[in-house]
């Protein structure tokens, strides 16, 4: 049963130090084609963590702008 995600607290650059060992599984081992499904399945966790970031960081920034003008309307 493949997993869908990873865990929440695995961090970008865990998912980046992952994709490297892969890369080089793949690039250096006489089966590593093998792994190129493993590889991409990383890179797209790669990109949904930063979507998150980025969305946060929006939220933040959002919160920060708004806050004192819904704090005067209290």
């Amino acid at each position: 049963m493949p997993i869908s995600a990873l865990p929440p607290n695995v961090s970008i650059d865990e998912i980046e130090q992952h994709l490297d060992r892969v890369a080089l599984e793949i690039s250096e081992s006489e089966y590593g084609q093998e792994y190129i499904p493993l590889f991409q399945w990383l890179e797209e966790q790669l990109e949904e963590r930063r979507k998150q970031r980025t969305t946060m960081d929006a939220v933040r920034a959002r919160v920060a702008r708004s806050k004192p003008v819904l704090d005067a309307r209290e």
